[in-house]
């Protein structure tokens, strides 16, 4: 059963008459005909009775018109779904981050996102930058915002910030009654840091910056998360060096205090599959790109 046969009918059914309603529908009156005449053989019954005079339905096609309407109103809604879903206005998106990203940049990309394509269903999930990675090659997640990462086969990655390193500090600690902190004085301080396997790049740089200071970190907490890490700081067990974005944690008992300069930084990047980019996800990389380029035609 051909739709504009459906809209032929519809059209004679409303007007009952061929002529307005070959008008109607943008044909001729002999098409018109043509796609009724299909349509009765194809039912098996006449839909019309026709006079020299007058159209009338007859009972077969009185019955027919409620579900023809409800067709072509489902076949406009798919239609215009498809073309939502096309345009990344509908559908599904499921982030992964960090909890600095959480804390950073995330919520105002989110925010620009859903004033865009406010029918898009959005799943954020914190994770720490291996299990964004491999979640996003096991398809579990269409865009990850991961710290420091290494080339990833398979994946986009692209820097997005570099953000400083601030000392996170117990609030009664020494060193937070300054305004900023010399990363050497922490030399003699235990550490609290993430395992090394959760985030490979960003420990390496932690290291790093604290041989560049002259001391390699004695580091004798681990632990997953940021609040987690924090706890332990608030607790008084050790020190810490995070991302600038940690400090709208705000977590009692903790202090941020800049490092002085030449501070090290990280970067913050976003992740995503190669060449597998659903219209959605173009969408909200796109308004990632305008963030970082200042472009505001795409805010």
């Amino acid at each position: 059963m051909e739709l504009r046969a459906l809209r032929s009918f519809l059209a004679v059914a409303e007007e009952l008459h061929f002529g307005r309603a070959a008008e109607r529908v943008g044909v001729s009156q002999p098409s018109l005909s043509q796609h009724i005449a299909r349509l009765e053989a194809e039912l098996g019954t006449a839909l019309f009775q026709r006079t020299s005079r007058r159209v009338r339905l007859t009972p077969a096609g009185a019955a027919l018109v409620p579900g023809a309407r409800r067709a072509l109103i489902e076949v406009q809604r798919g239609a215009r779904a498809a073309r939502d879903a096309a345009g990344g206005s509908t559908g599904e998106l499921v982030i992964g981050a960090l909890g600095s990203a959480l804390n950073g940049m995330l919520p105002a990309l989110v925010r620009v996102f859903t004033a865009q394509a406010p029918d898009v269903a959005i799943d954020i999930r914190q994770l720490d930058t291996a299990e964004q990675l491999a979640a996003l090659q096991d398809r579990r997640l269409d865009v990850g915002f991961i710290r420091s990462a290494e080339p990833t086969p398979g994946l986009v990655v692209t820097s997005v910030a570099e953000e400083p390193l601030v000392a996170v500090l117990p609030a009664d600690h020494p060193l937070a009654a300054g305004a900023t902190v010399a990363l050497e004085a922490l030399a003699d301080q235990p550490f609290v840091l993430w395992p090394r396997q959760a985030s490979v790049g960003f420990y390496d740089e932690v290291i790093t910056a604290c041989r560049h200071a002259g001391f390699s970190p004695h580091i004798k907490f681990e632990g997953r998360g940021a609040e987690t890490l924090l706890g332990l700081v608030a607790a008084g067990l050790g020190v810490s060096i995070q991302p600038e974005p940690y400090r709208n944690l705000a977590r009692t008992g903790v202090a941020f205090r800049p490092l002085a300069a030449p501070a090290p930084t990280t970067t913050l990047q976003v992740a995503h599959r190669r060449g597998d980019l659903a219209p959605v996800v173009r969408r909200f990389l796109a308004i990632v790109d305008a963030l970082v380029t200042g472009d505001p035609d795409h805010r």
